[in-house]
């Protein structure tokens, strides 16, 4: 694609020479325009179109060198060339040192060397634009990745599912500069329909246990097809759908990717762009995101799973203890309703409060290898003693049931205490 020509400021008080310059500048394929003081020149560089600034060393109010500077800071990818009719060497390197391009003589103006001296002028200017354009850019890119990776990382170290998908809600948003976001997780029907099993974000809530066609919704399309999906005005695109895409937003603009990891099936979603319009950049952006947080949804499921069942293996364990010992009913879950007070009062976390609770209510495991017939028994007999095992403690006295425990706890100090003497 051609470039457009290069936008020159001609800045000279004398008009005749002043048009002279611009009708040859214009001549030779430049977009010249004239100003004949330094306040329309800095008017018109103020929108930072211009790539080279032509201007007179001495003009009245206001020499070149200071005007250049003025300009400079007004537009800092403009090049300035100067125009004397002076031979003074300390103007030069004055000059030089403000950032001047170069100097021409008025004199003996070489019209060639003034157009070679514009080209290259305007090939250094759109050198620099482009340069610090990519260096913006880069440095979005760099911010954009360094936000991935945290939130990466907190999704993968989150445990809990909905506590995944109200980060991943909300780093949508930030990420793609929406005003709404929404998760939704689907799970298929016998009948090939979707169900909504959860969701997060902008009317979640009423979403919950909703029942779907497939090509009901957005949603549900880039969900299924697993690929992201830009929608400048979602409501004219066949599968909106009133219920399941629209977010409270008035701005147009929709931007879904999948969320597809293992047995995960859902979206993730954001509406309402905060400036302009969504873009293929926001697209990437949240489906780089979404990948990521699929993992980690996923993860969150395997670990609840995991904590359901040794929740109720727990309870399993418990009902057996307080079967096998008659004289503790509901012992163990005594002790961990106390633990779960103990560990509110000090603050703890909810990772912290979960292992002090399953270790309270397992604290008397060790029982199930104990025999039956001694946690039973009215007394402890010999006998029982011997059933108990090598590893059982031994009492001298026999004990009335209500100090079974007291009696083995006794008997197991003075046992620990002679070996700590032999």
């Amino acid at each position: 694609m051609d470039r457009p020509p290069t936008r020159v400021l001609v800045v000279d008080d004398e008009a005749q020479f002043r048009s002279l310059v611009t009708e040859l500048l214009a001549d030779r394929g430049f977009d010249a325009h004239p100003a004949a003081d330094a306040k329309t020149a800095l008017d018109l560089a103020a929108d930072r179109s211009f790539g080279v600034a032509v201007l007179d060393l001495v003009m009245p109010g206001i020499g070149g060198i200071e005007l250049a500077e003025k300009i400079k800071q007004v537009s800092p990818d403009t090049q300035v060339l100067i125009l004397t009719g002076q031979g003074d060497m300390g103007s030069v390197i004055d000059g030089l040192r403000h950032g001047v391009f170069d100097y021409l003589q008025k004199a003996d103006m070489d019209i060639q060397r003034l157009a070679r001296s514009v080209m290259e002028a305007g090939e250094r200017s759109r050198l620099t634009r482009e340069n610090r354009e990519l260096l913006t850019q880069l440095q979005e890119s760099n911010r954009l990745l360094k936000a991935l990776h945290d939130v990466a990382a907190g999704i993968a170290g989150e445990a809990h599912v909905d506590r995944v998908l109200d980060k991943l809600m909300i780093a949508a948003r930030i990420l793609c500069h929406a005003a709404a976001g929404r998760v939704i997780l689907f799970e298929r029907t016998p009948g090939d329909d979707l169900v909504v099993t959860t969701a997060a974000g902008a009317e979640a809530d009423a979403l919950r246990g909703a029942r779907l066609h497939p090509d009901e919704s957005i949603a549900a399309l880039v969900a299924l097809d697993n690929q992201p999906l830009v929608v400048p005005r979602p409501t004219e695109h066949p599968r909106f759908s009133h219920r399941f895409d629209e977010m409270p937003p008035e701005r147009p603009g929709l931007v879904c990717a999948p969320l597809r990891h293992g047995s995960i099936l859902g979206a993730v979603c954001v509406a309402g762009p905060e400036e302009g319009e969504f873009g293929v950049e926001d697209r990437d952006l949240l489906a780089i995101l979404a990948r990521q947080a699929a993992v980690g949804i996923d993860n969150a499921l395997n670990h609840e799973r995991s904590l359901n069942f040794f929740t109720h293996i727990s309870d399993i364990f418990v009902s057996l203890l307080e079967h096998m010992d008659i004289f503790y009913p509901g012992h163990s879950r005594s002790v961990a309703a106390l633990a779960d007070m103990v560990t509110r009062r000090l603050g703890m976390n909810d990772d912290q409060r979960r292992n002090v609770h399953f270790a309270a209510l397992l604290h008397d495991i060790g029982k199930v290898l104990v025999d039956p017939a001694v946690l039973k028994a009215e007394r402890i007999t010999e006998a029982g003693r011997s059933r108990c095992g090598p590893s059982c403690c031994r009492s001298s006295t026999p004990t009335t049931s209500a100090g079974t425990a007291r009696a083995i706890r006794a008997d197991c100090g003075a046992r620990r205490s002679r070996s700590g003497r032999a």
